[in-house]
């Protein structure tokens, strides 16, 4: 059972519209409809891989922050440690 389908209307050009009539001329599809959904498909699934990209760079840095946020605490518990570390030297001295 196909999709249901929503009437959508577009101003276009003569040139682009004459290109949209040329492909249903040369059979490739059946009308102007078919010629435009498939050129919109075409235009989602290649913006789609753009997106999918961004989002996994956004990903990456939002892992990369909480990383860094991690190291901070470790460094700054490191250098109390060791703060705490020469307090006890000096007591033993």
């Amino acid at each position: 059972m196909p999709n249901e389908t929503e009437r959508v209307t577009i101003r276009l050009t003569s040139t682009d519209l004459a290109a949209l009539d040329a492909f249903v001329q040369s059979h490739q599809y059946m009308n102007r409809s078919d010629v435009i959904r498939d050129a919109i498909r075409d235009f989602i699934r290649s913006r789609a891989k753009e997106v999918q990209a961004g989002v996994d760079a956004h990903k990456m840095l939002i892992e990369s922050a909480q990383q860094a946020q991690t190291l901070k605490a470790m460094r700054e518990t490191f250098l109390a440690k060791m703060d705490e570390l020469e307090e006890l030297k000096r007591q033993l001295q």
